[in-house]
Protein backbone atom coordinates (compact mmCIF):
# COMPACT_ATOMS: atom_id res chain seq x y z
CA UNK A 1 0.00 0.00 0.00
CA UNK A 2 2.93 2.34 0.60
CA UNK A 3 3.81 2.37 -3.09
CA UNK A 4 0.45 4.04 -3.78
CA UNK A 5 0.88 6.91 -1.35
CA UNK A 6 3.49 8.91 -3.26
CA UNK A 7 1.55 9.01 -6.58
CA UNK A 8 -1.66 9.67 -4.64
CA UNK A 9 -0.22 12.70 -2.84
CA UNK A 10 1.22 13.96 -6.12
CA UNK A 11 -2.07 13.50 -7.98
CA UNK A 12 -4.06 15.30 -5.30
CA UNK A 13 -1.81 18.36 -5.76
CA UNK A 14 -1.85 18.22 -9.55
CA UNK A 15 -5.25 17.15 -10.82
CA UNK A 16 -7.23 20.01 -9.37
CA UNK A 17 -5.26 22.47 -11.51
CA UNK A 18 -6.50 23.91 -14.79
CA UNK A 19 -3.18 23.24 -16.50
CA UNK A 20 -2.47 19.64 -15.61
CA UNK A 21 0.48 19.15 -17.99
CA UNK A 22 2.29 22.22 -16.60
CA UNK A 23 1.62 21.11 -13.03
CA UNK A 24 2.91 17.60 -13.79
CA UNK A 25 6.08 18.94 -15.40
CA UNK A 26 6.67 21.25 -12.44
CA UNK A 27 6.15 18.35 -10.02
CA UNK A 28 8.82 16.29 -11.81
CA UNK A 29 8.18 13.09 -9.84
CA UNK A 30 8.45 9.72 -11.57
CA UNK A 31 4.66 9.46 -11.48
CA UNK A 32 4.26 12.95 -12.99
CA UNK A 33 6.74 12.30 -15.82
CA UNK A 34 5.10 8.96 -16.66
CA UNK A 35 1.68 10.63 -16.65
CA UNK A 36 2.85 13.40 -19.01
CA UNK A 37 4.27 10.82 -21.43
CA UNK A 38 0.99 8.92 -21.31
CA UNK A 39 -1.11 12.05 -21.88
CA UNK A 40 1.11 13.19 -24.76
CA UNK A 41 0.45 9.88 -26.54
CA UNK A 42 -3.29 10.61 -26.61
CA UNK A 43 -5.41 12.63 -29.00
CA UNK A 44 -5.20 16.35 -28.12
CA UNK A 45 -8.84 16.92 -29.03
CA UNK A 46 -9.99 13.94 -26.95
CA UNK A 47 -8.00 15.16 -23.94
CA UNK A 48 -9.57 18.62 -24.25
CA UNK A 49 -13.04 17.10 -24.64
CA UNK A 50 -12.59 14.88 -21.60
CA UNK A 51 -11.36 17.77 -19.47
CA UNK A 52 -14.37 19.89 -20.45
CA UNK A 53 -16.72 16.95 -19.81
CA UNK A 54 -15.25 16.47 -16.35
CA UNK A 55 -15.73 20.15 -15.52
CA UNK A 56 -19.24 20.23 -16.97
CA UNK A 57 -20.20 16.93 -15.35
CA UNK A 58 -19.26 18.16 -11.90
CA UNK A 59 -22.33 20.42 -11.93
CA UNK A 60 -24.69 18.31 -14.08
CA UNK A 61 -27.29 15.71 -13.22
CA UNK A 62 -26.60 12.13 -14.21
CA UNK A 63 -29.30 12.43 -16.88
CA UNK A 64 -27.70 15.53 -18.42
CA UNK A 65 -24.27 13.89 -18.28
CA UNK A 66 -25.51 10.79 -20.11
CA UNK A 67 -27.31 12.95 -22.69
CA UNK A 68 -24.14 14.93 -23.36
CA UNK A 69 -22.02 11.78 -23.54
CA UNK A 70 -24.43 10.14 -25.99
CA UNK A 71 -24.48 13.17 -28.28
CA UNK A 72 -20.71 13.53 -28.14
CA UNK A 73 -20.14 9.83 -28.86
CA UNK A 74 -22.44 9.96 -31.89
CA UNK A 75 -20.73 13.11 -33.18
CA UNK A 76 -17.25 11.63 -32.71
CA UNK A 77 -18.06 8.33 -34.40
CA UNK A 78 -19.62 10.00 -37.42
CA UNK A 79 -16.72 12.44 -37.92
CA UNK A 80 -18.79 15.49 -37.03
CA UNK A 81 -16.27 18.31 -37.30
CA UNK A 82 -12.54 17.64 -37.13
CA UNK A 83 -11.75 14.99 -34.55
CA UNK A 84 -9.28 12.14 -34.23
CA UNK A 85 -11.58 9.51 -32.77
CA UNK A 86 -11.88 7.23 -35.81
CA UNK A 87 -8.20 7.52 -36.73
CA UNK A 88 -7.08 6.65 -33.20
CA UNK A 89 -9.45 3.65 -33.14
CA UNK A 90 -8.16 2.50 -36.52
CA UNK A 91 -4.48 2.94 -35.69
CA UNK A 92 -4.57 1.69 -32.08
CA UNK A 93 -7.15 -1.09 -32.26
CA UNK A 94 -7.85 -2.22 -35.80
CA UNK A 95 -4.25 -2.02 -37.08
CA UNK A 96 -2.56 -2.94 -33.80
CA UNK A 97 -1.23 -6.26 -35.16
CA UNK A 98 -0.06 -4.85 -38.48
CA UNK A 99 3.66 -5.03 -39.21
CA UNK A 100 3.50 -2.01 -41.53
CA UNK A 101 4.57 1.10 -39.55
CA UNK A 102 2.37 3.35 -41.72
CA UNK A 103 -0.70 1.48 -40.43
CA UNK A 104 0.09 2.74 -36.93
CA UNK A 105 1.32 6.25 -37.77
CA UNK A 106 -0.99 8.84 -36.24
CA UNK A 107 -1.74 12.15 -37.93
CA UNK A 108 -3.68 14.10 -35.29
CA UNK A 109 -5.88 16.95 -36.48
CA UNK A 110 -4.24 19.18 -33.87
CA UNK A 111 -0.57 18.71 -32.88
CA UNK A 112 -0.98 19.57 -29.18
CA UNK A 113 -3.49 20.57 -26.51
CA UNK A 114 -3.07 24.32 -26.97
CA UNK A 115 -3.81 24.16 -30.71
CA UNK A 116 -7.32 22.73 -30.25
CA UNK A 117 -9.80 25.60 -30.73
CA UNK A 118 -12.22 25.98 -27.83
CA UNK A 119 -15.00 26.53 -30.39
CA UNK A 120 -14.46 22.99 -31.72
CA UNK A 121 -14.63 21.52 -28.22
CA UNK A 122 -17.72 23.60 -27.35
CA UNK A 123 -19.48 22.56 -30.54
CA UNK A 124 -18.77 18.87 -30.02
CA UNK A 125 -20.00 19.01 -26.41
CA UNK A 126 -23.08 21.08 -27.18
CA UNK A 127 -26.43 19.33 -27.25
CA UNK A 128 -27.29 20.94 -30.58
CA UNK A 129 -27.92 18.57 -33.45
CA UNK A 130 -25.68 18.54 -36.47
CA UNK A 131 -25.67 21.75 -38.47
CA UNK A 132 -23.34 21.30 -41.43
CA UNK A 133 -21.35 24.22 -42.79
CA UNK A 134 -22.39 25.66 -46.13
CA UNK A 135 -22.38 23.24 -49.07
CA UNK A 136 -19.25 24.79 -50.63
CA UNK A 137 -17.16 23.98 -47.58
CA UNK A 138 -18.53 20.45 -47.33
CA UNK A 139 -17.01 17.98 -49.77
CA UNK A 140 -19.53 15.22 -49.06
CA UNK A 141 -22.89 16.77 -48.24
CA UNK A 142 -24.54 13.35 -47.97
CA UNK A 143 -22.37 12.39 -44.98
CA UNK A 144 -23.62 15.50 -43.18
CA UNK A 145 -27.21 14.50 -43.92
CA UNK A 146 -26.52 10.99 -42.63
CA UNK A 147 -24.96 12.40 -39.49
CA UNK A 148 -27.89 14.74 -38.94
CA UNK A 149 -30.29 11.82 -39.39
CA UNK A 150 -28.36 9.66 -36.90
CA UNK A 151 -28.26 12.40 -34.30
CA UNK A 152 -31.95 13.14 -34.86
CA UNK A 153 -32.80 9.47 -34.24
CA UNK A 154 -30.74 9.53 -31.05
CA UNK A 155 -32.59 12.66 -29.96
CA UNK A 156 -35.97 11.02 -30.67
CA UNK A 157 -34.94 8.04 -28.52
CA UNK A 158 -34.31 10.36 -25.56
CA UNK A 159 -35.46 8.93 -22.27
CA UNK A 160 -38.14 10.97 -20.54
CA UNK A 161 -36.54 12.60 -17.48
CA UNK A 162 -39.58 11.83 -15.34
CA UNK A 163 -38.96 8.10 -15.80
CA UNK A 164 -35.22 8.32 -15.14
CA UNK A 165 -34.56 6.29 -11.96
CA UNK A 166 -31.53 8.30 -10.80
CA UNK A 167 -32.93 11.76 -11.48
Amino acid sequence: MLWLMKPLKSSLRIFHKTTIIDALLKDGSEFAVATVKNLQSKSPISLNLNWELLKKGSTSTIYDTFSTDLKLASKMMTNYRPNDFNEYISKNLINRKSTNPKDKELQPTYPDLSSVPSSTVDELISLDVYSPPDAEATKDVTSGAKTEDLISKLEQAKIDKRNWPLH
